[in-house]
Formats: C-alpha cells, sequence, structure tokens
C-alpha cells in the first residue's frame, strides 16, 4: 500500500462524487448479504448481544450460536428451498454446506481460545466470509463438493466378490458379469459336476455316465445324474455333427427325440451334404446313473451328453464375500495471501482517501481465495485428463479413463435447418450418445454427468438446457459468478456449468464428468473445510519484510482438497466453430 498511497492522495476525503440517476447499478445492494448480515447484527444488539464484542458468549452457548447461523444462512435456505438434489444437484445442498463449514470454523475457533484465552472480535468476520466464499465458488458445482467436519478424510469404497467355495476362486461382483467366460465359470460352480463332451461310441449297454464323463470325483457312487440330461449331438462316421435335442421321459427312463430326418454339411467334406435318416432308442438308469442306447440305421456311430451331475448334497456352490479399500485424503494448511499495514498506512488511508483497508482487504481477500480455490480445482482436472489421455486400462477395475468426441458445427449435408437449430439439435444428439459410451464403459448403473465450459461454447447447446440460476443472480444475497442449468438425456440428468473462469483458448469445447450415485466408486471430488482470516494479533504471523512488526498482519486462508479415484472425463471439441466462437 505504501506504494499505492502517494498516487491517490488527489482522491482525498474532501473529494465527491457526483450523484447521478440511471445506470444498471440502480438497486444492486438490495437484498444484497451484507445487508443480511447487518439485520442479523442489529437483531442480536436488540437482544443485548453485540456481534463484534460478545464473540465468546455467542460461540460457546450452542443455542446462541444456531440463531446466529440459521439466521446468517436463512435467506439462502428461502432461495434454496424448493430445490431438490435428485432434480437440481448441488443447489439443493448449499445451506447444508455452508451450516457445516461454520460449524467447523467455530469449533476450531473455540479450540484456539482454550491456548490463546481470546477471541478477537475480528474474527466474527469468518462466518459471513465463508458464506460468500462457498456460493461464488464455481468449482464446487463442476466436482461433486463435500463439506467434511475433519481435516483428514477416510472413506471405505466396498469391494463385493463372488467366491468359489471349491476352488476359492474370487470373482469381483458385478464385474464379473461384464468380463467374457466369467459369467460361465461362475455358473459351472454353482452347479453339480459338468458332464464332458466326449462322443460316446454306440450302440452302448450300461454305459457309466458319471464313471467316464465326469473327472475329480472321489466318490461316484454318491452322485446322480440330473433329469435333464441331454444328448445334443450325433456323430456320423465322418465326424459330422448332426444337432440333436434328446430328453429324457422321467415316467419310464426312455429316450425322447430320437427320430432323425435331417440335412447336414458335411465336416470332412465343406460343400458335401448328407441326408441323414435314422432313430434312436434307449432308456436312463437313474439309481445306477448308466444309460443304454441304439441305432436303429446305423448312421449315427456317436452321441454326445450335455448335463450336469445333481447338486442336491450342496457341494458345490457360490458364495459372496465383501471387503473394503481404504482411501484417505489430508487437507492440508492452505494456501496463504496475506496484506501487512501499519498504523499509519490505516490512519492515512482513512484521512486522504476515506478509505477503509480493514474492509477493503477483506472483500479482496474473499474474492481472492474462491478465484484461487477455483483456479486450483480446474488445474487439477485438466491435470488428471492428460494423465489418463491415451492410456488404455481395463475400466472394470476402477482405473480412470478419457473419451474423446469431436462435434461439426457445418453439417455435411445440406439441412433446411437454420444453423443455430442444426447446431442445438445435432450437439445435443452427439450428447446424449456420448454420455451412454462413458456410462456403458465404465458400467456405471446409477449416474448422473455434468458437462462444464466457457459461456462461449456451453451456449451452442441452446434451448437444451434449462437454466436454473444465471451469472449474476443472487443466492442468499450473494452474487453467483457462473451459470447453473439442468439438461436430460435419456432420463438421465446432466448439470450444465458455464463459467468464464474456464479460460480460452487453452479450454476449448466440453468437459463431461460423469458421477455415480452410489457409494461403491467414486470419479472426483472437492472436500471442502472452511475458510478463515487471520490477523497478526491471534496468528502470529508477521510481515517477512517489516522484522519489526507491522501494526496488522491479515492472513487469508482456505482449506480444501480435491480427490479422485476412478478419473473418468470426457471431451467434446468442435471443428468448423470460426463462424460462431471468436477466441
Amino acid at each position: 500500500m505504501k506504494n499505492i498511497l502517494p498516487f491517490m492522495t488527489e482522491s482525498g476525503s474532501t473529494f465527491s462524487q457526483t450523484s447521478t440517476i440511471g445506470s444498471f447499478s440502480n438497486g444492486r445492494h438490495i437484498n444484497s448479504f451484507d445487508d443480511n448480515y447487518t439485520r442479523v447484527y442489529n437483531q442480536f444488539s436488540n437482544q443485548g448481544l453485540k456481534i463484534n464484542t460478545d464473540i465468546r458468549g455467542i460461540l460457546e452457548d450452542q443455542a446462541i450460536y444456531e440463531s446466529f447461523r440459521d439466521e446468517l444462512i436463512s435467506d439462502i435456505l428461502n432461495d434454496c428451498d424448493h430445490y431438490s438434489y435428485a432434480e437440481h444437484g448441488n443447489l439443493a445442498a448449499l445451506a447444508e454446506q455452508v451450516a457445516t463449514m461454520m460449524d467447523n470454523r467455530r469449533d476450531m475457533l473455540l479450540s484456539e481460545s482454550v491456548t490463546t484465552g481470546t477471541l478477537l472480535p475480528i474474527k466474527m468476520i469468518d462466518f459471513p466470509l465463508i458464506v460468500k466464499e462457498h456460493l461464488k465458488n464455481v468449482i464446487k458445482d463442476i466436482m461433486q463438493c463435500e463439506v467434511t467436519k475433519s481435516p483428514v478424510i477416510k472413506k471405505h469404497i466396498q469391494h463385493t466378490w463372488i467366491v468359489d467355495k471349491k476352488t476359492k476362486k474370487r470373482y469381483e461382483y458385478p464385474q464379473c458379469f461384464y468380463r467374457k467366460g466369467q459369467a460361465a465359470e461362475i455358473f459351472d460352480a454353482g452347479k453339480g459336476h459338468k458332464l464332458a463332451d466326449t462322443p460316446v461310441n454306440i450302440p452302448a449297454f450300461n454305459y457309466k455316465i458319471v464313471d467316464n464323463l465326469v473327472t475329480g470325483i472321489s466318490l461316484p457312487e454318491r452322485e446322480k445324474i440330473s433329469i435333464n440330461t441331454k444328448i445334443v449331438y450325433g456323430v456320423l462316421t465322418d465326424g459330422t455333427k448332426v444337432p440333436l435335442d434328446m430328453r429324457i421321459n422321467l415316467a419310464d427312463g426312455s429316450w425322447l427325440g430320437g427320430l432323425i430326418n435331417t440335412r447336414v454339411e458335411s465336416t470332412a467334406t465343406p460343400g458335401t451334404f448328407h441326408d441323414v435318416k435314422d432313430c434312436l432308442t434307449g432308456y436312463v438308469d437313474f439309481t445306477n446313473n448308466t444309460t443304454s442306447i441304439s441305432s436303429a440305421s446305423g448312421e449315427i456311430k456317436k452321441v454326445i451328453f450335455e448335463g450336469y451331475l445333481s447338486n442336491e448334497l450342496n457341494e458345490r456352490a457360490v458364495t459372496f464375500d465383501y471387503s473394503r479399500e481404504e482411501r484417505e485424503w489430508k487437507i492440508e494448511d492452505g494456501h496463504r495471501v496475506d496484506v501487512p499495514y501499519s498504523i499509519e498506512e490505516l490512519e492515512d488511508a482513512k484521512a486522504l482517501l476515506d478509505l477503509d483497508l480493514y474492509k477493503l482487504s477483506y472483500s479482496n481477500l474473499s474474492d481472492y481465495l474462491v478465484n484461487m480455490e477455483d483456479a486450483d480445482g480446474l488445474a487439477y482436472l485438466d491435470e488428471m485428463f492428460k494423465k489418463y489421455d491415451g492410456l488404455s486400462l481395463d475400466p472394470l477395475d476402477f482405473n480412470g479413463f478419457v473419451k474423446k468426441q469431436t462435434f461439426d458445427c457445418v453439417s455435411p449435408t445440406a439441412v433446411v435447418a437454420l444453423p443455430c437449430d442444426y447446431i442445438e439439435r445435432q450437439l445435443k444428439f452427439l450428447i446424449d450418445r456420448f454420455v451412454i459410451d462413458i456410462a456403458d464403459t465404465a458400467k456405471l448403473d446409477d449416474v448422473t454427468f455434468v458437462i462444464y465450459g466457457n459461456p462461449r461454447y456451453v451456449s451452442l447447446l441452446g434451448g437444451a438446457v434449462n437454466w436454473v440460476v444465471n451469472s449474476g443472480d443472487t443466492i442468499g444475497g450473494v452474487k453467483l459468478t457462473n451459470s447453473y442449468g439442468i439438461m436430460n438425456s435419456g432420463g438421465v440428468k446432466i448439470q450444465v456449468i458455464s463459467s468464464d473462469k474456464i479460460l480460452v483458448p487453452d479450454n476449448k469445447g466440453l468437459k463431461i464428468i460423469p458421477y455415480p450415485t452410489s457409494d461403491k466408486t467414486m470419479t472426483f471430488k472437492h472436500y471442502k473445510y472452511t475458510s478463515h482470516i487471520l490477523t497478526a494479533a491471534n496468528s502470529a504471523y508477521k510481515d517477512a519484510d517489516r522484522p519489526g512488526g507491522s501494526y496488522t498482519n491479515i492472513v487469508g486462508v482456505s482449506r480444501y482438497t480435491n480427490a479422485g479415484i476412478q478419473c473418468i472425463q470426457g471431451h467434446i471439441a468442435f471443428t468448423n466453430d470460426t463462424t460462431y466462437i471468436k477466441i
């Protein structure tokens, strides 16, 4: 400030701005958050409590503190009352998130007071700052935002397994049903022993099915063949298979369906066909696990059985097992910004500029922390995109992946529709297909999506988006810095975020993030702990350039972390867009 003050002295306390009527600034402070804070201040003052001096009494009394907190966020509750999480996403959780961060800050202040022995009046500024900062954050809407009560976050990712009780082989569920061959393995593990598909010579008399077609059985006499045992092929002399569907008549044990009158292509000499006429007959002895079968014409030389042994003794089965993968993230001491003042600077600013440096600095620090948190979160997403772009990992193992798509703003064929209508309709159609592709690749059932980008690109979605709030709108008296809308895609909700903080040309196009709605997996999350501003008097922070100390040193800190497990992202690039997007 010392370098700035001399150049501003001409705008001293005697300077008076000309009052004018009109412009777009009229009423901009009406129903603002600052007005609400003033109302809360006056309300408590009327009850004999001064927010700026009775800080300990307010924080230590649970009922009084909750009244203060609830009054401070009352406008947010009113503005978000009609939102539901299922329909509007994070907007419905704003009041609860802010309340939790205020509770965290209260706990920290009370803990500090045990060691410092005092609570400075300036600390009450933390509470309105928490509200203003959180509502202005863009990243909380792009990434799933969760407010934590602890700076150490521990999460359990639950895994479900199907276990073969005999072999102890484990299959992850439900991923096993999406991996080729595993479902068949699991099915066989839960059934009786499967009959081998070895061709059996006929005629056969009292052929021992268990002894000859099943291996790995220590006591064959304990086993029984299934009532659903079938003959599925007859085999000719040259090895050609004749499809059959012979089943057992349970009334007398005879084989049914043995009459054959068909034409088959020779296996030995392709292009040559055989007319096969035969009649297979026989019976099954369930007591001794034997069968007898013969051919009337002799064309069928062998038969192939299909089926399982009975599992009525329950000796073969699969079972469920569960495991938990522990993940931990720590919210360390956050990024700091400080503004030192000498007592002379404070006095001169007030006298010469009619400027309250405290108030100005608090406002600037608050905005700075918001912008830094957003920039850091967006940079993290960009970093994860670059990390997984081009990698080919199994998504069923909870690996991240990147999918890309391109949209041509010019129709490849002549269309009657106006360019704006074509872009809106076809871009929505492409997004519908794209999100299905992402969800199917990761096998995500319960999922929602976020699409985010610069307004230059998001605006191309046109009427496909139902905008809930727009940049410049207010919630709880706080002006928002991004637009937030909802778009439906085949019954799947897509949250659309438009913000000029997503810079171009570095971020051309649209980015997509899927959010699983179950606790079995996770893509990205933004964990928020708290924000607060300290002074030299209660933080011990001093200006390094002033070894003798400054009158005060204001320090702003925001504590959060970005986390990811299955880092899935999609990107839609645009071609032939220069007519509509100028960069």
